[in-house]
Order: C-alpha cells, then sequence, then structure tokens
C-alpha cells in the first residue's frame, strides 16, 4: 500500500489511520531515511527536482515511479510498502 506517506523536509503526512500504521510499523522509518534524504540534498533545491528525475527515470524502466528509485531503495522499499515481504 504505496502512496499513504509523505515527508517534505521533517514533516511526515499520513493518510492512514492508527489502526493502518500500526500493521506498518516500518513506514515511520522509511519516512525518517527521507528526511534525512531531503537534508542532505538540500531539501526543494535539490532533492525535489532528483527525486522527481529518479521518479521518472524508474517509471520508464519498470513502469513503476518507485521499484527503481534510488531514493526508494535507499529508504527501504519493503519498509514503505512498495515491495511484499
Amino acid at each position: 500500500m504505496p502512496g499513504r506517506a509523505i515527508t517534505i523536509g521533517d514533516v511526515v503526512l499520513l493518510g492512514l489511520d492508527e489502526t493502518a500504521l500500526a500493521a506498518r510499523p516500518m513506514l515511520l522509518t522509511h519516512e525518517a531515511r527521507h528526511s534525512g534524504q531531503y537534508a542532505r540534498w538540500l531539501g526543494p533545491i535539490g532533492f525535489l527536482p532528483a527525486y522527481g528525475l529518479a521518479s521518472l527515470w524508474s517509471w520508464w524502466l519498470t513502469g513503476d515511479a518507485a521499484l527503481r528509485n534510488h531514493f526508494e531503495s535507499r529508504a527501504g522499499l519493503i519498509d514503505g510498502g512498495y515491495c511484499n515481504r
């Protein structure tokens, strides 16, 4: 169930209720990794364009914006809900 959370800087916006979040305990760890990426890539100046290009590259290769996206891979595809265990 990808796409139920987004991180902008140090803020995580969730589209899940408490029960759904409890069923995915590693999701916040995944989003915390994105927070670190955002800081390392200079926030909106570097991270947003780089993430966008990585998403396009992944989509071009696989038809999915996350599976070959360097940022999603480094944050943990399983933790983010992009791959089944």
